[in-house]
């Protein structure tokens, strides 16, 4: 048995899968803004373009060996078993990405709405925004 050395699920921040399949190799501040799909008129405009960013620029591309390591498991199979759900979008063909947020230890209203589970989940055939725990 492996001691986990990653991730620690009762800290004070929380952990994101950012999953991508298909020809779009990372994600996009573009991609963000479709599928949050705010009209530009909105007030809510501005707030929905730096959440996009905020994401981008702290996704971290993970890979099989990334999940095994994080996770302190030896095979990707035993973390689906136990519900890693990126290891679960790793095998169904997604490049995956992690971002992490604090739930209350950041001066970053965009980062304290993210890291309290303020963009819920975002599912498409393509693309999955999901939180890890």
């Amino acid at each position: 048995m492996k001691i986990r050395n990653g991730f620690v699920s009762n800290s004070s921040s929380s952990s994101f899968v950012i999953g991508i399949k298909g020809s779009q190799c990372k994600p996009t501040v573009e991609m963000f803004e479709e599928l949050f799909a705010v009209p530009p008129t909105s007030p809510l405009c501005k707030m929905s373009k730096a959440m996009a960013k905020y994401l981008v620029n702290n996704a971290k591309a993970q890979d099989e060996q990334d999940i095994l390591d994080n996770y302190g498991y030896d095979d990707i199979g035993d973390a689906i078993a136990q519900g890693v759900k990126s290891a679960t979008l790793i095998k169904k063909g997604f490049r995956i990405f992690t971002v992490r947020a604090s739930r209350n230890e950041s001066e970053d209203p965009i980062e304290l709405f993210i890291g309290n589970d303020g963009l819920g989940k975002i599912v498409t055939d393509n693309f999955m925004f999901l939180k890890e725990y």
